[in-house]
């Protein structure tokens, strides 16, 4: 790129330098997936081909015998690893612990149920084929199934229902379309266990490392002081890289247990299956109206299903529609 291009890039609509353009225009940008470190080993998850199913067996030896493979993992070695909490922004109830991997049954296509390490990456895709899965299938349960789960319900209210002024009503129905948050950057992380000093070290691609370096400590049973998260260049997050995965767990866990350097990166597949997902509400508003078109009273049902698991923000979206709905 030119150097003027370069020039007239570094600098903001305010007038202000930007700093980080000409190291990134320029390839010197470093996300999770350029992080490698000596001896590090690879990971590839084995995941659920079935949207809904119970687990009736899992064999994983024929990956243990593949060539450069080091460990297979299933629910059963990491215990009591288990998703964090989500965000209660809103009345959440009783919610049932989410397992890291699969444990007895899956909930979504995609789901990760077992993990591969080995020396290489292809040595690790390898074996992860050779995982053996019986499932006995159930019928699929889409959003706002009758039997879903009821996460959460909060009541607003503006204005008077029974206003004698109300002489006009309008009503509407929006559906909007469930998203994935389609970054260019997938999904990655790199843990190392440096066993002399007990510290594990993170990179991650991720919005919010303070509250991931909290997660992996909580979730591993380590003081925070032992728990270092390096968040490099991020390519996009729209949100959805600000909960922590449950592979950022899986690869935190397999570095300590291995005593080893571990990576794992996302394929694009992967993420349109198991990354964090989005939007996919319906909404529907009733606006009544006085003679002269002033509002007089709003009321809304918004149904924002959240999917198989629940991310830390998995009800941010439902929270910021019903605050923002009412106006500035």
């Amino acid at each position: 790129m030119p150097a003027d291009s370069l020039s007239l890039a570094n600098q903001r609509p305010d007038g202000l330098a930007r700093v980080e353009d000409r190291r990134l225009l320029t390839g010197r940008g470093l996300y999770v997936h350029d992080v490698t470190l000596p001896g590090m080993l690879h990971a590839v998850f084995v995941r659920s081909s079935h949207a809904r199913a119970r687990l009736l067996s899992l064999d994983l030896q024929p990956a243990l015998d593949c060539e450069g493979v080091l460990a297979v993992l299933d629910a059963a070695q990491l215990g009591a690893l288990r998703m964090p909490p989500p965000n209660p922004l809103l009345p959440l109830g009783d919610l049932p612990d989410f397992p890291v991997l699969a444990r007895g049954r899956v909930d979504y296509l995609g789901q990760p149920i077992a993990v591969v390490v080995a020396r290489s990456l292809p040595a690790a895709q390898r074996a992860a084929e050779q995982v053996l899965v019986d499932y006995a299938a159930e019928p699929a349960q889409a959003d706002g199934a009758a039997d879903a789960l009821t996460v959460a319900s909060v009541r607003h209210q503006a204005g008077d229902a029974d206003a004698t002024q109300a002489v006009h009503k309008v009503r509407l129905v929006h559906h909007q379309a469930r998203v994935i948050a389609m970054s260019l950057e997938p999904r990655a992380a790199v843990a190392q266990w440096d066993a002399a000093s007990g510290m594990l070290c993170a990179w991650l691609s991720t919005q919010t490392p303070s509250r991931a370096r909290t997660d992996i400590a909580r979730a591993l049973g380590l003081p925070l002081d032992q728990v270092r998260v390096i968040a490099p260049d991020v390519g996009g997050a729209f949100g959805a890289k600000a909960s922590v995965s449950p592979e950022d767990l899986v690869v935190a866990f397999v570095a300590r247990h291995l005593q080893a350097s571990v990576k794992w990166t996302s394929s694009r597949s992967e993420e349109f299956t198991s990354a964090t997902q989005g939007r996919g509400a319906k909404l529907q508003g009733e606006l009544w109206l006085d003679a002269q078109g002033r509002f007089v009273h709003l009321q809304a049902n918004m149904n924002f299903p959240v999917g198989a698991w629940l991310a830390f923000s998995a009800v941010v979206p439902a929270r910021n529609a019903a605050r923002i709905l009412p106006g500035p």
